[in-house]
């Protein structure tokens, strides 16, 4: 039985041998090896603590209980900041939003997938009254929607229909793979026939960030003078720049640099 449990930390740790392992090749500073080795680590101590706390407690559904009203809690805490700190006469609303009171919450989507698992079947459900289920709802979906997070979207969409059993690949997961698959092309073929401005405040803002979406991620050869076009493109210009680093030593696409590498952006960070 403890042995299935930890199959599944073996991929975590052989991540963690292979960048220890190549490093030693590629000589990165104590700092940012140590900086690596802890983030890929922090991980499987955390799996491993939850294994064996949950071990120590009879009843399962203390452990759900605690991670939705967890999420609760984040979720008013994030709405009072949001009524507090933010300005919203700032030209750029959504940008400010995000940057006064938070980028996401992984803890409120994992509270909102609980309760969608209670809500299906009755056997997982924490709440003894509706009115309850439903304020906890409100806060952790209005919480959710401050975030203005694509991320998390895509998050939520992936975990509710895995904990509603969807993802596997039969006729039920097929049917709900392509209602999904429908969905998204009907969202981006919209986006695409109406004009957006990147410029633009609250709503429209966050929709041209969907829109750009796949090119963000395909599209890294881009003008480093033109700010804007380097700010859409971000991530794949990382990715591009990381493949090209690989590029200077072949070897390192067995096993990578190791813990402690680092991109090589082209440009210098200014602090102001």
């Amino acid at each position: 039985m403890i042995k299935r449990d930890f199959d599944v930390l073996s991929l975590l740790l052989l991540i963690i041998c292979i960048g220890s392992f190549t490093a030693i090749f590629n000589k990165p500073s104590a700092y940012n090896f140590i900086r690596d080795l802890l983030y890929f680590t922090k991980p499987v101590l955390l799996i491993l603590l939850g294994y064996f706390l949950t071990r120590l407690i009879n009843d399962w559904k203390v452990v759900f209980k605690a991670l939705i009203y967890l999420g609760v809690g984040y979720a008013v805490y994030h709405i009072l900041h949001f009524v507090i700190f933010t300005n919203f006469n700032h030209p750029h609303i959504i940008s400010h939003i995000r940057g006064v009171n938070g980028l996401s919450n992984i803890i409120e989507v994992f509270s909102i997938a609980l309760i969608v698992l209670g809500n299906k079947y009755k056997e997982y459900s924490i709440f003894s009254k509706k009115s309850t289920k439903y304020i906890c709802l409100f806060l952790l979906f209005t919480s959710f929607t401050l975030y203005f997070s694509r991320t998390m979207f895509v998050g939520l969409v992936l975990l509710v229909l895995g904990v509603l059993n969807y993802l596997k690949l039969n006729k039920k997961g097929l049917k709900y793979l392509g209602l999904l698959l429908l969905a998204i092309t009907i969202l981006y073929t919209y986006l695409f026939t109406v004009k957006i401005d990147r410029k633009g405040d609250g709503i429209e803002n966050f929709l041209y960030k969907l829109k750009i979406a796949p090119s963000e991620i395909f599209s890294p050869k881009i003008d480093l003078n033109n700010h804007a076009s380097l700010w859409d493109h971000w991530r794949a210009y990382e990715a591009l720049r990381g493949l090209q680093g690989l590029n200077e030593s072949p070897v390192s696409y067995v096993g990578g640099k190791g813990f402690g590498a680092l991109v090589d952006l082209k440009f210098a960070r200014t602090h102001k």
